[in-house]
């Protein structure tokens, strides 16, 4: 009989954490999942955060319109990095902790980098 692999355990875990009314986990729901998660899981938690922020960063470079998030050019976030802007958000917003995770990157990134910042 197969075995299922501890990582694929742990997303089957993680999906049914969320709630059924949500499409993904809060800030502060998946934060507090890492917080518990062992030192493997932590990896695979903090490349789903890096894997959005890096979505995220792809959709602001091919943005037609005014970009809302401006980091230095030479600037490659790491997914541990793009953990900690989340985890500093959520500490400074308590709003920040009921938004879904993904949505929650979104605004972090938006206040670490803002294009207002940025010298003209």
């Amino acid at each position: 009989m197969n075995r299922i692999s501890p990582i694929l355990a742990f997303l089957i875990l993680l999906g049914c954490l969320s709630s059924t009314t949500r499409a993904e986990m809060t800030t502060k729901e998946f934060i507090s999942t890492y917080d518990k998660a062992n030192p493997e899981q932590k990896k695979v938690l903090e490349a789903i955060v890096g894997a959005v922020g890096n979505g995220i960063s792809w959709a602001e470079a091919s943005m037609k319109t005014e970009r809302k998030i401006c980091p230095p050019a030479a600037l490659a976030l790491t997914n541990s990095q793009v953990l900690s802007i989340l985890r500093n958000a959520s500490a400074h917003d308590q709003l920040v902790d009921s938004e879904p995770y993904g949505l929650a990157i979104l605004l972090s990134l938006e206040r670490a980098f803002p294009c207002d910042k940025i010298p003209k």
